[in-house]
């Protein structure tokens, strides 16, 4: 039996890849572009719909809780749960 990175496996223990494959994707996604997965331009609309979500977020987050701080009849347990 193969050491696998330095660990020994034991002999009935199945791996559904064949460690001596020639794909390069299946040892590891840091090596290669991950093509197969979309084109560019999907992870440039999928970075720019997260960061516009992000903003949004942060502004409502921040308003509700400078109305929180200046009306003090927001201040009761669920309030607090609802804004958490």
């Amino acid at each position: 039996m193969k050491a696998n990175r330095g660990m020994e496996l034991p002999e009935d223990f199945w791996i559904p890849v064949p460690l001596d494959t020639n794909n390069i994707t299946s040892l590891s996604p840091f090596l290669v572009p991950q093509d197969h997965l979309g084109n560019s331009a999907t992870f440039y609309s999928m970075a720019g719909f997260m960061f516009f979500t992000f903003v949004c977020g942060t502004s409502i987050n921040v308003l509700t809780i400078a109305c929180t701080i200046q009306y003090k009849k927001l201040r009761s347990h669920l309030n607090y749960i609802l804004v958490n």
